[in-house]
């Protein structure tokens, strides 16, 4: 994330995993190319989303706007980084 060391970055994703038992990192970018940035989301903003018995998409809402980040069918890749502990 802008503004943000590297070692804030890590302390808030670690935080996130130990008070919530979840952290989430996304992938800022295209599909296509190499992330260009990265961003801790906040675990009791995040949902799965599930169609049929299988993971979808993770699904990011604040009091602003609500974000759809997909799960490829086939590879299971996605722009987001779930960390379970």
């Amino acid at each position: 994330a802008p503004n943000i060391s590297g070692a804030d970055f890590f302390t808030s994703s670690i935080s996130s995993l130990l008070l919530y038992g979840n952290s989430y990192i996304l992938a800022s970018g295209r599909k296509s190319s190499a992330p260009g940035e990265l961003y801790n989301l906040h675990s009791s903003q995040m949902e799965y989303v599930t169609s049929g018995n299988m993971r979808s998409a993770y699904r990011y809402k604040n009091a602003k706007n609500e974000q759809y980040y997909s799960i490829d069918p086939v590879t299971r890749i996605s722009r987001i980084l779930h960390l379970k502990n």
